[in-house]
């Protein structure tokens, strides 16, 4: 070829001669203005991304506040079943916290200031009165007993005569009693009936480890201080000191 072998390119419409008539010329602008137009938009469509993000609800609107939990929101049922177990049924807070079971119904007879039988429906129990300690009574030459320990029986028989008693018994001792409190109506327990009165001690031998009911110390210091029942003698000797003492070692002071 007379070129060397290389071919010419051929001429297009938008060459040389389409640009010397009009209608090239518009052709050419046309074809800068899409291009342009193009161009444009698709950086317009880079730079208006994040608007659309921020826009979307999650991400830009702030989110309404959430009600107070008090107004809409209902507490949680454990929480609010484990408030209202704490509120109404823990115990006063003189009171050691003891798993127990109670029996309603009515002691049939009082052995001493301390102990006493009690029917609960076709139950019988043989009850050991918690936390506290009365005047030993009479066991013989070898066992004397001690001063009160009559009025002790008497006063708590007047206590519980006629009353419908609730027995919360907490264990059983190594003689097969039942350790418990008798309480009446009115929540009163014949525990402190007798502390207070003056006619039993609050049980604190061993460090305390029989006194399940705290406040038996200060009825025992008021009954004390105001010389009820057995405090009027100003020798006295804890029963469960008396038992060791008198009943073991054989030395009785009277």
């Amino acid at each position: 070829m007379a070129n060397g072998g290389r071919r010419k390119p051929a001429r297009t419409s938008v060459g040389r001669g389409a640009g010397k008539g009009p209608g090239g010329i518009v052709r050419v602008l046309l074809s800068l203005a899409v291009a342009v137009a193009t161009t444009y938009g698709w950086y317009a469509m880079r730079e208006d991304a994040p608007a659309v993000e921020s826009a979307s609800p999650s991400a830009s609107t702030p989110a309404s506040p959430s009600p107070p939990a008090s107004s809409s929101t209902p507490p949680s049922p454990t929480t609010s079943a484990s408030s209202g177990a704490s509120s109404s049924a823990s115990p006063a807070p003189s009171v050691t916290a003891h798993a127990y079971t109670d029996y309603p119904g009515t002691v049939t007879s009082v052995a001493d200031g301390d102990t006493v039988r009690f029917r609960s429906g076709g139950r019988e129990l043989r009850i050991r009165i918690d936390s506290i300690d009365a005047p030993e009574q009479d066991g013989g030459a070898k066992r004397p007993g001690q001063p009160y320990a009559r009025q002790s029986q008497n006063h708590l028989q007047t206590w519980v005569q006629g009353r419908s008693l609730t027995a919360r018994c907490f264990e059983t001792d190594q003689y097969n009693r039942s350790v418990c409190d008798l309480l009446d109506s009115q929540g009163e327990s014949a525990a402190r009936a007798q502390v207070r009165a003056g006619y039993a001690w609050a049980y604190t031998a061993a460090q305390g480890r029989y006194l399940r009911d705290k406040s038996l110390v200060t009825l025992q210091e008021q009954a004390r201080a105001a010389g009820r029942g057995l405090w009027q003698n100003r020798q006295v000797i804890a029963p469960w000191v008396w038992r060791y003492d008198c009943w073991r070692e054989n030395k009785c002071v009277r």
